[in-house]
């Protein structure tokens, strides 16, 4: 591996890391439930809800049942999928709420399929790049870094990513 583009605590891992930035989680919920008309979702109540979520073995999976194991709820998983495409179809059929990132349904919910709200105690994912600590970087990976940087920031000037720049 020259290049790795992770979500993830970089504290945790024994790689050459950094930041690319933060991404924001959302609730998710589909046209009509009311999402839209509040400014900020209690986390609380969110996570007592019927939820449509990823699997276990999902980043953002850990962060959600860390917040429900913070709150001693027991989380009410109506089914798991870990494409966000599948999840947002689960939603739009009126299957569950979901907490995901705003990007991931930035055109759900601009045709007003689906609904979001921020979170009333921010959940974020922290975005790196990873690359082998035996070695330096090559000119290549440092043109791709260089490239993606490029593109999140272009993403989030146009709106489509709400990722809090690093």
């Amino acid at each position: 591996m020259d290049l790795a583009i992770l979500y993830g605590r970089s504290a945790d891992l024994h790689l050459n890391v950094q930041s690319l930035g933060r991404d924001n989680i959302v609730a998710v919920g589909p046209r009509g439930c009311g999402l839209a008309r509040k400014k900020s979702v209690d986390i609380g109540w969110l996570l007592r809800q019927r939820l449509v979520l990823p699997s276990h073995s999902h980043g953002l999976r850990a962060l959600i049942e860390h917040a429900a194991a913070q709150r001693k709820i027991k989380l009410n998983v109506q089914l798991e999928a870990d494409s966000f495409r599948v999840l947002t179809s689960l939603v739009e059929e009126g299957l569950g709420f979901a907490l995901l990132p705003p990007s991931s349904v930035h055109g759900e919910v601009a045709d007003g399929r689906l609904e979001t709200a921020p979170v009333s105690r921010p959940m974020t994912r922290e975005l790196i790049f990873a690359s082998p600590i035996d070695r330096p970087a090559s000119t290549a990976s440092l043109a791709i870094t260089a490239l993606l940087r490029e593109e999140v920031a272009a993403c989030r000037k146009e709106g489509v990513w709400d990722i809090k720049l690093s």
